[in-house]
């Protein structure tokens, strides 16, 4: 593989030192590198030296595929399965872990903004949940699965595009969901519906919104909140759990 590592950010202080700290995201999985030191000594040319060091990084997971199901759907009511199925790895670097994303694309597929954490760090390769409100008529979206081995190496898919209608009131079975998810103790699945309604929360009363006043947006923050804590489940470190802490104190 090629790499500058004059680069900015490619290394953690240079390469004028006797040691050499590469930074993560620089060394492609799966490719050898060839680094070579010079050592050059003041007033004595002829003792000037080299040598090399070749070294292959680890592999990142490979073989497997993401999927989602139904490509079009409506925020907080259409349950969107994601599978990130097949991957593999070096023995010794089991297990993997899932994380899931959302990326805003336009209806080409082009990229804009930054990828949204959809869940938690997960064990297992699905995942079922409810995607957050939009605030325009319709949007499109890519889900992004990363897979990470326990070495730390990873690889990230995207899936086809996506397409999200707003909704204009808050569909009646998004409690009735999230109470199942609670039950069965799936906090992953409950956080990422809860993290939906956060978002209308805290998000300007529109006509796509139907928590359009502030004594409706409080009895759903405390109805959240009394659900989540009437439960047994512990409230993971996940953007949902972070927002609903907000919503506690608000």
């Amino acid at each position: 593989g090629d790499l500058d590592l004059a680069a900015p950010g490619a290394t953690l202080a240079g390469t004028s030192s006797s040691s050499l700290v590469i930074l993560p995201g620089n060394l492609t999985p799966g490719q050898s590198y060839t680094i070579r030191l010079y050592v050059y000594v003041s007033g004595a040319p002829s003792r000037n030296n080299f040598a090399d060091i070749t070294f292959q990084v680890a592999p990142a997971p490979t073989g497997g595929h993401i999927s989602v199901s139904p490509l079009v759907g409506t925020p907080m009511s259409t349950l969107f399965t994601i599978n990130m199925t097949n991957w593999a790895t070096d023995l010794e670097a089991y297990p993997l872990q899932y994380q899931v994303f959302r990326i805003s694309v336009d209806i080409s597929g082009n990229q804009f903004g930054v990828a949204e954490v959809i869940s938690g760090v997960l064990l297992r390769s699905s995942l079922t949940a409810q995607l957050p409100m939009v605030n325009v008529t319709t949007s499109y979206f890519k889900i992004m699965g990363r897979i990470t081995d326990s070495r730390g190496i990873y690889v990230e898919v995207k899936t086809s595009i996506i397409s999200i209608s707003a909704a204009p009131v808050v569909p009646a079975n998004v409690l009735v969901n999230i109470d199942q998810a609670l039950a069965s103790g799936d906090q992953d699945q409950a956080f990422a519906m809860i993290g939906g309604l956060i978002v209308m929360l805290n998000a300007p009363a529109t006509g796509l919104v139907a928590i359009s006043t502030s004594t409706e947006r409080i009895a759903l923050r405390s109805d959240l909140i009394s659900r989540v804590s009437n439960s047994l489940l512990p409230i993971p470190s996940s953007p949902a759990a972070i927002h609903l802490r907000s919503a506690a104190v608000a």
